[in-house]
């Protein structure tokens, strides 16, 4: 991911371009900091360069740095508190780190195309010394004791944010809600659009499913490592939904004539495929219903959700799609077109997100009563539960309506009353969202299509995306929190 390393002044351009102002470093005492480098942290070699050439007065100093993006580089744990969009340095990633990119003035060492170039008008760092960078950071950027600042450890809590655009996965510390690493994704050429992620229901594993790609992939959350992968083939593989004990999961291949693939998740091999002739048109959300052995499926063209007994999962029992307009028969004419679908927590109850007729509807699930119908919910697409709070949180894309001259919002329902609580606007195209009880915060990624201008050029084509926090003790944003992610953040799941 890639972050502001540069001073930013109070003007941008029409064009969303920033116009910066120089940081000068004075000649005189402060030029000279033997006891400065001693104690930053840093390694000796690379504080020698940072310390006397970045952490100077008038830049990335503690006294200057909110004229400097808010980023303070003196010491190496001040580093890593990031600026004012996140990290500036991805441990192993000197490509997606801001403090190496916006540096480097050498093809041959990486992209040189971050602007402005740092040391601002001052001399460029020399090919040894971005060298020295870079190979600081590609193996850790560690500090001169060796150690790391976010070891991968049993008990490190962390989110996950899917970027379609670039085949990677953001991963964040969740107490600090920085990017502590970036993983690369997929297994061919070409971009295969990592559309969903999901962390098993013990936190052991996180897998990744492609919408352009034959694969899914199985990761460890320990240390973010590829433990597996199997080959499902061609399809836009959209949605996954896993069993509580973690052994079997069911992935929706989104199209006219759809199928849904059943993994043994132990082994990563294909159980079954459930396929035939018109058995699911345009399958997309998925909700497993351990206690009724019942597999939910939105049927995202229509008015109509797939019900399918897993009891065996081998051989399942298909039920006829099930309408979700009490009274009104099937049509798979474009109309309420459910997006997702979610079990509540207690499993007494589900929510279907309606896309097109702009609606959360929940059902009772013993017999698929209609509790409530929300509107409102305009382009309604992902869900998530505050346990803790009763909260159910909702990603609506592309509503235009509730938040003048804003695209997207999320809303909030109570689900043990089934009320409307608020709005709330988190960012342009707020699409995955993830709520975390431990935290008592709810993370969102905005995809940020066609927002502001991203400070950062991306690692691929296309623009970056962000991720916000809404406080679940205020139910507001974060003030001052935005962290800029890569291209087209669109899934977020958490491991706690």
């Amino acid at each position: 991911m890639k972050l502001k390393f540069f001073i930013l002044s109070a003007l941008v351009t029409a064009a969303g371009f920033s116009v910066f102002q120089g940081c000068t470093s004075e000649k005189g005492d402060d030029d000279a900091q033997p006891p400065e480098v001693v104690n930053s942290g840093y390694p000796d070699d690379v504080a020698a360069i940072i310390v006397n050439k970045c952490a100077t007065t008038g830049c990335h100093n503690t006294q200057s740095k909110e004229a400097a993006s808010g980023l303070d580089l003196t010491t190496w744990d001040r580093m890593f508190e990031g600026n004012h969009t996140g990290a500036v340095t991805v441990p192993y990633r000197a490509d997606a780190s801001p403090l190496f990119t916006f540096c480097n003035v050498f093809p041959e060492l990486g992209d040189t195309s971050q602007l402005p170039k740092m040391p601002w008008n001052g001399t460029p760092l020399t090919k040894a010394e971005l060298q020295m960078l870079q190979n600081w950071i590609n193996t850790g950027a560690k500090d001169k004791n060796g150690n790391e600042k976010f070891p991968q450890t049993a008990g490190r809590k962390k989110y996950y944010v899917s970027n379609q655009g670039c085949d990677n996965v953001s991963v964040f510390d969740a107490q600090t809600r920085l990017v502590m690493r970036l993983v690369n994704v997929g297994n061919d050429a070409g971009i295969e659009t990592p559309h969903m992620i999901r962390v098993s229901p013990d936190g052991n594993y996180w897998y990744a499913i492609f919408s352009t790609g034959n694969y899914i992939q199985k990761f460890s959350t320990l240390n973010d490592s590829l433990v597996g992968s199997f080959f499902l083939g061609g399809g836009i593989w959209s949605a996954m939904a896993i069993s509580q004990d973690g052994t079997t999961g069911y992935v929706s291949d989104w199209v006219s004539d759809g199928r849904i693939a059943c993994m043994d998740l132990t082994n990563m091999t294909l159980k079954a495929m459930y396929t035939g002739s018109q058995l699911f048109v345009y399958p997309h959300g998925l909700a497993l219903h351990d206690a009724t052995n019942t597999l939910y499926v939105t049927g995202q063209t229509g008015n109509f959700i797939y019900k399918v007994d897993v009891t065996n999962p081998v051989q399942p029992g298909f039920d006829l799609p099930m309408s979700l307009q009490p009274g009104i028969p099937v049509n798979p004419a474009p109309s309420l077109d459910p997006h997702e679908i979610s079990i509540a927590p207690g499993d007494s109850m589900y929510f279907v997100t309606c896309e097109r007729s702009n609606e959360v509807r929940a059902y009772r699930v013993s017999d698929d009563y209609q509790l409530q119908v929300f509107p409102g919910f305009y382009n309604c697409k992902e869900m998530t539960y505050s346990v803790s709070n009763h909260l159910l949180f909702v990603s609506c894309t592309g509503d235009s309506v509730n938040f003048t001259g804003k695209y997207g919002s999320v809303g909030v329902i109570d689900f043990s009353t089934l009320t409307f609580v608020k709005r709330i606007y988190t960012g342009n195209q707020p699409h995955g969202i993830a709520a975390d009880d431990l935290q008592n915060k709810v993370y969102v990624a905005n995809i940020n299509g066609n927002g502001p201008a991203p400070h950062h050029k991306s690692l691929c084509g296309g623009r970056n995306g962000n991720v916000t926090v809404i406080d679940m003790n205020t139910l507001d944003l974060l003030p001052d929190y935005k962290h800029e992610v890569s291209v087209f953040p669109y899934s977020v799941t958490i491991r706690n």
